[in-house]
């Protein structure tokens, strides 16, 4: 994606002069760009079809807006010139925040650092616990009971297939063990970072 692209989408935003765009290579989902403008520095990123909804921007808003009321530092959620959470770009979505300070790691290099992300990711569920607004996105992540129905559907289907032959004792194994780790239904519901890899 070049630059002049980029532009025509950073024009819907009231940030100043663009000085820098700079393509981010850490994530998998996004397509993510650094921006240095006159009044600050912003990351913008073209957010995938299946985390691109309303209901999700929304989401993200709020979580970001209550993350910086309680002191947690977040990137702040900067909305269009005309108070838009999304740019819509050609079929596109895309989001614009503000950048955070410092540096992003890609691997644990030390005991230390793996308990300061731990302190990190246990003070970010204690804030967010603090939410007192309903959530819009439509995607339910990580339902592992799903997920193994699905599984378990698949192998029947193909349970006469050659193909199954070199993984049998593998579909087995994960036939076995896999529900031992399925939560309890009753337990409270919560929201959760999930996805808490070191990067994140």
């Amino acid at each position: 994606m070049n630059q002049k692209v980029i532009r025509s989408i950073l024009c819907q935003y009231d940030i100043g002069t663009i000085l820098e765009i700079k393509p981010v290579g850490i994530g998998l989902i996004h397509k993510t760009f650094a921006i240095k403008t006159n009044r600050g520095q912003y990351i913008i990123q073209c957010l995938h079809p299946i985390l691109s909804s309303d209901g999700t921007a929304r989401d993200f808003f709020n979580v970001t807006r209550l993350l910086n009321e309680q002191g947690f530092k977040s990137p702040h959620c900067v909305k269009t010139k005309k108070g838009k959470i999304l740019a819509n770009v050609q079929g596109t979505k895309w989001r614009l925040q503000t950048k955070l300070s410092g540096k992003t790691f890609d691997r644990l290099t030390s005991v230390a650092m793996a308990k300061e992300a731990g302190r990190i990711y246990g003070s970010f569920h204690r804030t967010i616990d603090l939410a007192q607004f309903e959530f819009h996105s439509p995607l339910v992540l990580h339902e592992s009971k799903k997920v193994f129905k699905h599984f378990c559907d698949v192998v029947k289907k193909f349970q006469s297939s050659r193909l199954l032959d070199d993984v049998i004792h593998e579909v087995e194994i994960i036939k076995k063990e896999f529900p031992k780790y399925f939560l309890p239904d009753n337990l409270p519901k919560h929201v959760i970072h999930g996805d808490p890899k070191i990067s994140n």
